[in-house]
């Protein structure tokens, strides 16, 4: 795939999956999880390891030391031999098909930010369905400062999420958001005090891996359908989700429950 194997450990990832919840955890903590080719190729390894998991029914994004990450490394670019443009193709090959395929899973995404994000780290804000963000949390693209034009999905998803004079506004003038104001514009879910980041995260990984995984499917790609679908479009598309997801193991028994008054236990099935 790279410059290393697939079945080599990981060196920049924590990665496990436990009661239906897989946990990326990125681990450079001491370069603030900026991320080198390394770690954009180890993302794709368990971006497809998590779809190709029947077993997921929910993904959990963190990371390891001061910040969710600070986005590109820039000793790592200064240091590198390769001209700047050709290290980024490079880097965003494995990046961009990391964020696309987590961004197609049926398991639903929670992301738990903290410190900085920036650069192309916010691609694990825009592919995630929920984000909580500690209190003093910074979000930033930072390209302009760099004279760069932007990576991670940030020119589709920016003005899809908060609009596209605000997206004007990160790109352009470098607009860092603090927290409250993230929550304000779109960008992410919730703010929670810093130390109870982890276990907010956590809950809503837990009971959202205990819900209907296929409908979660559904959802999901109805909700990224209709950016691009006229409504007759979204019709036709919701209706065809409802055939697929009706037919399911899911909904046979939920439906039942309801009628009886008894609460459903869903398999994701």
């Amino acid at each position: 795939m790279g410059s290393f194997a697939e079945d080599e450990p990981l060196e920049t990832i924590e990665y496990s999956v436990a009661d239906g919840i897989a946990t990326i955890c990125l681990n450079r903590p001491d370069a603030r999880n900026a991320m080198d080719l390394r770690l954009a190729e180890e993302l794709l390894i368990v971006a497809r390891r998590c779809a190709a998991d029947r077993d997921i029914r929910a993904v959990l994004i963190k990371g390891n030391g001061p910040a969710l990450t600070v986005g590109g490394d820039i000793g790592y670019f200064t240091e590198s031999a390769q001209a700047y443009g050709d290290l980024f193709r490079r880097m965003t090959g494995p990046l961009h098909e990391a964020f696309r395929i987590l961004s197609r899973l049926e398991a639903p995404i929670v992301t738990a930010a903290h410190g900085a994000v920036a650069g192309g780290g916010l691609g694990l804000v825009y592919i995630a369905d929920f984000v909580f963000a500690a209190e003093r949390t910074k979000f930033a693209t930072g390209y302009a400062a760099i004279g760069i034009s932007g990576d991670g999905g940030g020119t589709w998803f920016l003005p899809r999420l908060v609009g596209p004079r605000r997206a004007a506004q990160m790109y352009l003038r470098n607009k860092v958001l603090d927290a409250r104001e993230a929550v304000e514009w779109g960008l992410i879910t919730e703010v929670v005090a810093a130390e109870e980041l982890a276990d907010r995260a956590e809950e809503l990984a837990r009971e959202l891996a205990s819900g209907p995984t296929k409908a979660f499917g559904q959802m999901r790609a109805l909700l990224r359908a209709s950016w691009g679908n006229t409504l007759a479009e979204q019709f036709v598309e919701e209706s065809e989700a409802l055939v697929a997801t009706g037919n399911s193991a899911d909904a046979t028994h939920a439906i039942e429950c309801f009628a009886a008054k008894r609460r459903p236990t869903f398999e994701g099935r």
